[in-house]
């Protein structure tokens, strides 16, 4: 039975391990695929912030520079231009809350999961992104099914040969699912590319299928210690945006999202960049607070469940 120290003590890990591969020199190379993770949870905000305050998403582009930026019509510009850098904070510390309690673990991963393949299929990329997701999916199941179909003939080719000289006759409704397939699968590919959205496709794609095997597989412990250092990574890249985009204000850099909503409500943008990271650190002091209350409840990691 797991100790009750043991979630303090991951938690303590993780905030150790970040917190150096951001001063160390090079070390952000360390978390650089979660750092694109942060990107993409943060123009999630935006993207779902505009939806469901009626507008509709344009673009959504991920840059391997850690940039990116949404592209959106109608909604309400100021619930949607915050919402950004309150996502990552948000999502990160509801990950550290679930990373307290064995029965919240495992749902954490994959609702995690499956909101990045949610926003990956409808908004990565620009334009009909859904369609691009469906068709690369189509391809996928085209090819697993001329392999399948394959593989079943090349054992029925076996099981006879010795009975029938004759050889079964080609499939040609596997040959041309196969290129069926890979057509579809290039083509989607070659769409999100030109697009800007196939780097925001990898992140999504490869984080939720990384989350989900953790989920399926992991251990427990794994499991638990997956969530608490992904909810660190996210908490604390969300208030290193927030301090760089401080940074940017002083400096009167004027295309970002706090001269947004200067723009949009009269007050100075310092305003905006200050109130977003007080927010921020009570919703991170918060989730810290249940380190303290709940951090008892044991894993089983004998029997595997929660």
């Amino acid at each position: 039975m797991a100790s009750h120290s043991t979630a303090r003590k991951m938690l303590l890990a993780a905030m150790a391990v970040v917190a150096a591969c951001m001063l160390v020199p090079y070390g952000m190379w360390l978390i650089y695929p979660f750092d694109l993770v942060g990107t993409f949870i943060h123009e999630a905000g935006h993207a779902l912030a505009a939806v469901v305050t009626g507008g509709s998403v344009e673009q959504f582009v991920i840059r391997l520079d850690t940039s990116g930026y949404v592209s959106y019509r109608g909604g309400v510009r100021l619930i949607a231009t915050p919402a950004g850098y309150l996502a990552s904070v948000v999502v990160g510390a509801a990950l550290l809350v679930a990373g307290t309690q064995a029965t919240r673990v495992r749902t954490a991963l994959w609702s995690t999961a499956g909101g990045l393949l949610i926003v990956t299929a409808f908004f990565s990329g620009y334009g009909a992104s859904l369609l691009a997701f469906g068709a690369f999916v189509s391809g996928l199941l085209m090819c697993s099914y001329a392999r399948t179909s394959g593989s079943q003939a090349q054992a029925a080719l076996h099981s006879t040969a010795i009975t029938s000289p004759r050889r079964p006759a080609r499939s040609w409704s596997r040959r041309l699912a196969l290129f069926a397939g890979l057509a579809l699968m290039g083509g989607a590919l070659a769409y999100m590319f030109i697009t800007g959205g196939l780097l925001a496709w990898a992140v999504g794609g490869l984080m939720a299928l990384v989350l989900w095997s953790v989920a399926a597989y992991a251990p427990p412990r794994w499991q638990q210690g997956t969530v608490i250092f992904l909810g660190v990574q996210l908490a604390l890249d969300g208030l290193n945006s927030i301090l760089t985009l401080w940074t940017l204000t002083r400096s009167g850099h004027a295309h970002n999202d706090a001269a947004t909503m200067a723009g949009l409500t009269g007050l100075p943008a310092e305003v905006w960049a200050v109130a977003w990271g007080l927010l921020s650190l009570l919703v991170i002091a918060g989730a810290l607070r249940h380190y303290g209350r709940r951090s008892q409840t044991p894993f089983d990691g004998a029997s595997g469940t929660v």
